[in-house]
């Protein structure tokens, strides 16, 4: 065969590379790799979205600290101020999954619901603050725990005991 030969033999078709069964190979090949990819995909949505929780909840416990650190003389009930400023500084948390826990001095209080419920580090006399372990110059630690799931397609947790823990430590002023 010279080089003459080769240039004026045909080449083959697409229609005959369809003949010889390749016509499917990129259609079975999307249905083998579109599945991991979309999972892969969703679970990067879904890590993406506890992390955004975290950071929500790290920026709203901060908020918390600092208004329980000033609000050591000027209320009666500082531990439920702190859980509600807690509460609405982060919007797309559910309150009643939250947790808190409060120490002053080494004395403890907690754990606490969100959502409304009571807390019991009041003042030591009902009539004049500030509490009675709340005392300036002491550290105050302010503890929040959140559940987290991390699932793809919702219907699976992986990580079932999966929690968000956000503290801050501020100095009573």
């Amino acid at each position: 065969m010279t080089q003459n030969d080769e240039k004026n033999r045909p080449r083959k078709s697409t229609k005959s590379q369809a003949a010889n069964g390749e016509r499917g190979a990129a259609l079975l090949e999307l249905a083998l790799v579109f599945p991991i990819l979309m999972t892969t995909v969703l679970g990067m949505f879904s890590l993406g979205y506890m992390l955004n929780q975290y950071l929500e909840l790290t920026d709203a416990v901060a908020v918390g600290g600092q208004v329980l650190a000033v609000d050591r003389g000027q209320d009666l009930t500082p531990c439920a101020d702190a859980i509600s400023k807690i509460e609405n500084a982060a919007p797309f948390l559910t309150p009643s999954s939250m947790t808190f826990n409060f120490t002053f001095n080494t004395t403890s209080y907690g754990p606490y619901t969100g959502g409304g419920s009571t807390t019991s580090c009041t003042a030591a006399n009902s009539n004049s603050p500030p509490a009675s372990n709340l005392i300036q110059g002491d550290p105050i630690v302010v503890t929040v725990t959140y559940p987290c799931t991390i699932g793809v397609f919702n219907n699976a947790n992986l990580v079932p005991g999966c929690t968000l823990t956000a503290q801050i430590t501020e100095i009573s002023q």
